[in-house]
């Protein structure tokens, strides 16, 4: 896979200078890897420029490609060094000479960098065939703040294929059409790791972000909290980094911790297949002065993109560590039930702590547990909350809640799930994981289900590959364990009521109370409603050394398809796969990156970045449960190379919806949004899945209330676009929408509006309105926010719900002139308010 690695640790008095050691670096098709290490080689700063000296006679570093990106004459390009000043495509820099000079010396520049960034080497290209096992030595100057760096471009060149998705995305809108914010932050996870570990858990803790990019063209905007939330990402403050604007200079990934040319890839132009794993080491108490990539921060995309989070301490390690899929704002609600707690009986202890971790994406954002105030949080700011099974979390706005759960005083017993609001749950489950046996009997997996109904109980059916399985009863309010999943099963559980699932991998067999420390991790399942046919990987490495950390992976991929379906697997995430599998329904498909497992696999024991999807015989779609995680079966106790974590692998969506608002009248001329003003909301639908889809497939609902509470909806102001910057070449219409005739004039709410057009793969599709905010006296009284909700459904089924809210400036408050998005100051710790319009949550 395309890779990016960045690891950076920052300590009590660091100096100005960095002590770097001699290292290895992998030059591949496509991209040079380099790989930077603490060490006592010698002393990089000011007075050091960069420098790459000759490791291996028998192998040297490229020439730049002059051609239409695509690898020529079997020679290899270095995209790391360009896009600099007059690159004109991604890796590209016109009539230029070659990168580095074919001299003793080795002196050599690239006119495309800026001066100070001087190369040296010893000879000239090499062949495709011997390049991927070329090493170099390399220093770099001027990261006091950085213990390592690696990266890994793309280990396939630019195909002519890329250039359509990428013509396609460049061209099309590139504002975020979709939102997530990193979850989880550092201070008080701290705090949990000591609830399990109190002896040995010691800061700083090491942190993970991680994120997949499927497509080429695509925007990523990294806003960091320590500067406060962007209200206007498209107009970012001094630490937010934009990805994939082809400007190296506005930030590309890791731009914060390692400011050199060397780390902006392809011109800073995404080609899709892209994993970037950011590594940083977090100091406790948190110094807001310092910009890292940490919890609070928000991530915005162009498309649909895979993020994970992880942590760790750095004392145990990584046998103290967890991690959670991140779910996109649109998955978020002001509901959650706890289906676990400290309170839950047959658990083996292992939920003596649990936690519900809740995160806000808007500025003054109450909390209440069981109805009580617990206060109120900024956008990107958690507060973390202490329950037992079956309390009741609530917000007056949207957030996010993930559960962190573990048996205190056991060393190493910690588990991680996200959760999905309550109103969001289901009645038919799927998980991929299976596994009754576990390295001798010590892993086995089993589901915990909990049955939110307090009046009655329900019953459960499950099953496993071959039909086999059976049924049981879950107490009013209560939640019941599973027997384990057989060995190279999934599994499904129905009702006729609505659950919640999770799993618990290292669980005791009946009368076996095992510890549950040394396979210790759980997912939660799927809804069926919300699987679909594509899962992308965020975060997938085998063993804790990521790529080519060990021989053999400690964690897997695992797979299982609803029905009988070939699943395809894309290592490096190019859009081709590179093998199948044919599985049957319900059975579990353990995927690892190893050539001795799967022809076509990379071998690099990483599975970022991949992409996986199924289809029946027929072509048509078939939907998969996905998840990543240890393997008892290749792990054991002691392993220092296991990671003693896993996730679910969210669905990549089909459609996505997000919404936006604007100022479009003024009409008082201050600058702001205030009473008596125009928006202008635009809701963006993106086919983000694999086929084209026909027209009549997807609704729009935009509700009446709450927005029209206290705004006016202007007359024949809605519009509908097809094929907005979607298909190169295809013509782009904007119809107007006609006003209803009966009920609201409003041609979006009730049943809302079918599309009248096919939305083919990559389009996106436009629908536009305005209202006119109430004057003061208008207004409902304590009103200072406008919101509008809506949601996105396919064949009928709710598939994405978007919000905008926008706070109201009213006389007294407006400023002379439109506010600044820069801040007045840095804030002493936590993330600040939330934008005046926060798309899609």
């Amino acid at each position: 896979m395309a890779m990016i690695l960045l690891h950076a640790s920052f300590m009590a008095g660091c100096a100005s200078q960095l002590v770097a050691a001699a290292t290895s670096t992998k030059i591949a098709e496509g991209g040079v890897l380099v790989e930077v290490e603490d060490g006592s080689n010698g002393v990089v700063g000011a007075d050091h420029p960069p420098s790459i000296g000759n490791k291996d006679k028998d192998v040297t570093l490229p020439k730049i490609l002059k051609s239409d990106g695509d690898t020529a004459k079997g020679k290899t390009s270095i995209t790391t060094l360009t896009g600099f000043g007059n690159a004109v495509g991604p890796g590209l820099v016109p009539d230029s000479d070659e990168l580095v000079k074919d001299t003793d010396t080795g002196a050599g520049t690239d006119r495309a960098m800026s001066t100070s960034s001087v190369l040296t080497s010893t000879s000239a290209s090499v062949p495709r065939k011997a390049a991927s096992k070329a090493e170099v030595g390399v220093e770099v100057g001027g990261l006091d703040r950085l213990r390592r760096l690696r990266i890994i471009p793309s280990m396939h060149p630019f195909r002519p294929s890329q250039s359509h998705d990428l013509e396609r995305n460049l061209q099309s809108s590139t504002g975020p059409v979709v939102t997530y914010f990193v979850p989880l932050r550092e201070d008080e996870l701290m705090d949990t790791f000591d609830a399990i570990n109190a002896a040995n858990a010691d800061p700083p803790v090491n942190s993970i972000v991680a994120l997949a990019v499927p497509e080429a063209g695509i925007y990523i905007y990294y806003d960091h909290w320590e500067d406060g939330i962007d209200p206007d990402v498209t107009s970012p403050q001094a630490s937010t980094e934009i990805w994939g604007d082809g400007n190296c200079f506005n930030g590309y990934p890791g731009s914060s911790l390692d400011p050199t040319p060397l780390s902006c890839l392809n011109g800073d132009v995404f080609l899709g297949g892209e994993s970037i794993v950011l590594e940083n080491q977090v100091p406790i108490p948190r110094d807001a002065s310092q910009v890292l990539y940490d919890g609070g921060d928000r991530i915005q995309a162009s498309f649909p993109i895979a993020v994970t989070r992880g942590a760790y301490p750095d004392e145990p390690g990584s046998l103290l560590a967890g991690a959670v899929e991140v779910l996109s704002t649109d998955s978020w609600g002001d509901s959650f039930t706890a289906p676990i707690g400290e309170n839950t009986a047959n658990d083996g202890s292992a939920f003596d702590y649990t936690s519900i971790y809740v995160m806000a994406a808007e500025a003054n954002t109450e909390i209440f547990l069981n109805g009580a105030s617990q206060g109120t949080i900024n956008a990107g700011e958690n507060t973390v909350i202490r329950v037992d099974e079956g309390e009741v979390i609530t917000s007056d706005r949207p957030v996010q809640a993930d559960i962190v759960a573990g048996q205190i005083g056991s060393s190493y017993e910690l588990r991680w799930y996200s959760l999905i609001p309550t109103e969001d749950w289901g009645n038919v489950y799927y998980t991929p994981v299976g596994d009754s046996s576990g390295n001798g009997g010590n892993g086995p997996t089993r589901v915990f289900v909990y049955n939110p109904n307090v009046s009655s109980g329900i019953s459960v059916s499950y099953e496993f590959l071959g039909g086999s399985g059976g049924s049981f009863t879950v107490p009013a309010g209560q939640s019941f364990r599973s027997v384990a999943i057989p060995d190279g099963s999934g599994a499904k559980f129905s009702s006729t009521s609505e659950f919640f699932a999770l799993t618990l991998t290292d669980v005791a067999n009946e009368g076996d109370f095992n510890s549950g420390q040394i396979y210790d991790w759980g997912h939660p399942l799927i809804p069926e409603d919300q699987l679909t046919n594509q899962a992308l990987i965020g975060w997938g490495y085998g063993c804790t050394g990521g790529p080519n950390g060990c021989t053999t992976s400690r964690s897997v991929v695992w797979v299982t398809p609803v029905a009988a379906a070939t699943i395809f697997i894309d290592f490096d995430g190019d859009g081709t796969a590179d093998t199948t599998v044919l599985a049957a329904a319900l059975q579990s498909i353990k995927i690892v990156d190893e050539t001795d497992v799967y022809l076509g696999a990379e071998n690099d024991e990483d599975m970022s970045g991949a992409l996986i999807y199924a289809e029946a015989a027929d072509g048509s779609p078939v939907n998969i449960a996905v998840a990543w995680g240890q393997d008892p079966e290749r792990s054991g106790s002691g392993d220092g190379q296991a990671l003693d974590l896993g996730t679910t692998v969210p669905p990549l969506p089909v459609l996505t919806a997000d919404k936006s608002s604007e100022l479009s009248s003024d009409n008082d001329g201050d600058g702001v949004i205030s009473p008596g003003d125009e928006l202008e909301y635009t809701i963006t639908i993106l086919n983000s899945g694999r086929v084209n889809l026909p027209a009549l497939t997807y609704s729009i609902v935009d509700f009446f209330s709450p927005v029209f509470d206290d705004t006016t909806y202007v007359p024949d102001s809605t519009t509908y676009t097809d094929n907005a910057g979607g298909v190169v070449g295809g013509s782009e219409n904007v119809i107007g929408v006609p006003d209803d005739n009966s009920g609201t004039a409003f041609p979006l709410d009730e049943d809302g509006i079918l599309n009248s057009a096919a939305i083919d793969k990559g389009e996106r599709q436009l629908y536009k309105f305005k209202v006119r905010i109430k004057t003061v006296p208008e207004l409902t009284a304590g009103v200072d926010t406008i919101v509008n909700e809506g949601v996105l459904r396919i064949l009928g089924v709710d598939k994405d719900d978007f919000r905008t809210a926008d706070p109201l400036f009213f006389p007294s408050q407006q400023p002379s002139s439109a506010p600044s998005s820069e801040p007045s100051a840095i804030p002493s710790s936590g993330p600040s308010s939330m934008p005046s319009s926060e798309p899609s949550q």
